[in-house]
């Protein structure tokens, strides 16, 4: 594994803060006139005391600052980590991305649905392709995984607990 250097630290670092500012501009233009609004055509907005008008635009503005700052370091990690590839990585994972492994692949996946869905007569030519294209689309599994840490975490809590379960106290037998 791979550390990241200052650079690339710097880099995430000003993609985030960029994202977060972004995400706080939204954030406030969407809030703020979506206030002044309320508080002209609703009476009830209106009685409300300023802390809860202040909330009000809190709730819309924190999750686009939350939200944009983390899709901007994301970004720049990914292109971070596009740039340390050769043309072979960059091609291998392309095609990763793209669940393809060869020419060969493509065709077997999209000949078969190709042809069923120029059978249809009621499709029009770009509904056909689009059909094609959906017709054979990998199934998710990583729930799977999931499941398994689950099951893993289960077992292991069952054995630490028995490994520190309380001593049975011992029992005063009178005779």
């Amino acid at each position: 594994m791979k550390f990241a250097t200052e650079e690339e630290l710097a880099a995430h670092n000003r993609a985030t803060i960029r994202g977060a500012l972004e995400g706080t501009a939204a954030g406030l233009a969407l809030s703020v006139p979506g206030s002044i609004f309320l508080h002209r055509r609703w009476p009830a907005y209106r009685a409300l005391p300023i802390q809860l008008k202040a909330m009000f635009c809190i709730f819309v503005t924190a999750p686009l600052y939350a939200i944009q700052a983390e899709r901007r370091g994301v970004k720049a990690q990914e292109e971070s980590r596009w740039k340390r590839l050769g043309t072979e990585e960059k091609l291998k994972d392309w095609a990763v991305r793209n669940h393809t492994r060869s020419s060969w692949d493509l065709g077997q996946r999209y000949g078969a649905c190709w042809w069923y869905c120029l059978a249809d007569r009621h499709q029009s030519a770009t509904q056909k392709i689009v059909q094609a294209a959906a017709e054979h689309r990998p199934v998710d599994h990583t729930w799977k995984g999931m499941v398994q840490e689950f099951e893993d975490e289960e077992r292991a809590r069952e054995q630490y607990q028995l490994m520190h379960a309380p001593a049975p106290a011992p029992s005063s037998s009178s005779s």
